[in-house]
Formats: structure tokens, C-alpha cells, sequence
């Protein structure tokens, strides 16, 4: 689907959810502008609501969890040969009805 998407609409930022990161990984190479792995993104919640509860100030914690997803993302893209950002210019409604 992913890859058909983008085969319409070539400037569509496609938001995905993955079940891991190999799946993320496919789903990068189909097309697809973001993947969110669920298993790592629950990983990072956790792991969020337990530093809070152990009293480390939210600010440190969330710049922290932005941090580590960055680092992910940036490793499964790198593991598909991703080696920049996508760029994508605004898609008007318009665009994607046509």
C-alpha cells in the first residue's frame, strides 16, 4: 500500500506505524516518510513514565526520549540506504484529489 501511495502522490508525507523496526525498515523502503515502530515506541514510554516517577524533571526526560527515538529512526533508515530526509514539499488538498 505504502508503496503505491507514494507511486500517486510522490510529495505525500506517508506517517506509518511498524510492528518493530524491521518492519519500519520495509516500510522505509517502500516509500513511506516516517515509520513508528510500536515496540520501540512503547519502549520509550515506559521508559519515560519510569524516570519521571523517579523523580528526574520532565524537560531532561522528554529531551531525552526525542533524543533516543532520533538516534532509532535515524539507524533503521540508515540500515535501508536512506542517507538524507526525504524532501517533500506541501501537498494542497487539491493535489491529492486529482
Amino acid at each position: 500500500l505504502t508503496r503505491r501511495v507514494r507511486g500517486w502522490v510522490p510529495n505525500l508525507p506517508i506517517i506509518t506505524r511498524a510492528r518493530d523496526a524491521g518492519h519500519a525498515a520495509e516500510l522505509y523502503k517502500a516509500g513511506a516518510t516516517d515509520a513508528v515502530p510500536e515496540t520501540l515506541e512503547s519502549s520509550l514510554q515506559l521508559s519515560e513514565a519510569l524516570l519521571v516517577d523517579l523523580g528526574i524533571g520532565v524537560g531532561p526526560v522528554i529531551a531525552s526520549i526525542h533524543e533516543e527515538r532520533d538516534k532509532m529512526r535515524k539507524a533503521i533508515k540508515e540500515a535501508v540506504g536512506m542517507s538524507r530526509e526525504p524532501r517533500l514539499r506541501r501537498v494542497r488538498k487539491a493535489d491529492v484529489a486529482s
